[in-house]
């Protein structure tokens, strides 16, 4: 592969991250000029229900609840993302949440869904209009074995810059392995820069490969928390995300002729 070929296909995987991240932070729901910091990130994701298809964000567990902490004194959540050398926001209320509260059930995964509707029920915006959803039902698990597989995550969240724009970027790199922790297995990502990515909670963990000229693209994990030296990563791995939580999620939403939002 050439410098060329190398640069676009980064371009490629950077601009994919982007397309399905969204940053969340919680507003008072009152016009403001001012973007509130966001306090962690999610993935757009859509799946097939028998009614048709689901619309939402995947997300951290523990970043909804520090929006619920606050969602009793009239706060909503808002979304947003750089697109096209700007920052869009929107704010939204009455969203319905499927999470399993840590506070209840210690030790439980940190994953959660935020529901946006099914099929043409979603928020009127360019940002979520403009945005690419991740289909969970075509995983294209990429394994373990070859070195030539990179990973990416959009970095967080981090406060603003002088000019408006979040302070944030995928980071592309590699050289994850997994770990196992209880009945559940993880990613642990190296973090190089030894750096906070304060924000990044929530965010899609992606991983790449680069054959016969196209670059494959799995969504295999989301980011969870980080090491106490900031030296690793760590995101919710494959097999719990596909095999219990994606089961669970239709399961609820096909057992119910309709949800209360």
């Amino acid at each position: 592969m050439n410098d060329h070929d190398f640069d676009e296909m980064m371009k490629e995987a950077s601009d994919h991250v982007l397309g399905h991240h969204v940053s969340l932070g919680v507003s008072s729901g009152i016009p403001s000029l001012l973007l509130p910091p966001p306090i962690g990130s999610g993935t757009f994701v859509r799946f097939a229900l028998p009614s048709g298809t689901m619309y939402g964000i995947l997300t951290a567990a523990h970043v909804i609840e520090a929006w619920l902490e606050t969602a009793n004194n009239g706060k909503c959540i808002v979304l947003s993302k750089p697109q096209k050398g700007n920052t869009v926001a929107c704010s939204c209320t009455g969203l319905f949440i499927f999470y399993t509260p840590s506070k209840v059930y210690v030790g439980c995964p940190d994953i959660a869904f935020i529901a946006f509707g099914v099929d043409e029920q979603l928020p009127k915006h360019e940002l979520i209009e403009n945005s690419l959803f991740c289909d969970l039902d075509s995983i294209d698990e990429l394994g373990l074995s070859n070195k030539q597989i990179f990973s990416g995550f959009f970095r967080g969240a981090a406060e603003k810059r002088a000019d408006g724009l979040l302070d944030t970027f995928a980071a592309l790199g590699g050289g994850e392995s997994l770990i196992s922790e209880g009945c559940y297995q993880y990613w642990a990502i190296p973090n190089t820069s030894r750096q906070s990515i304060s924000g990044a909670s929530g965010a899609g963990f992606w991983r790449f490969l680069y054959e016969k000229g196209i670059l494959r693209k799995s969504l295999e994990g989301v980011i969870i928390a980080e090491g106490p030296h900031y030296d690793y990563i760590k995101a919710m791995a494959v097999p719990y995300l596909y095999e219990t939580f994606l089961p669970g999620l239709k399961n609820f939403f096909t057992s119910k002729d309709s949800y209360v939002r």
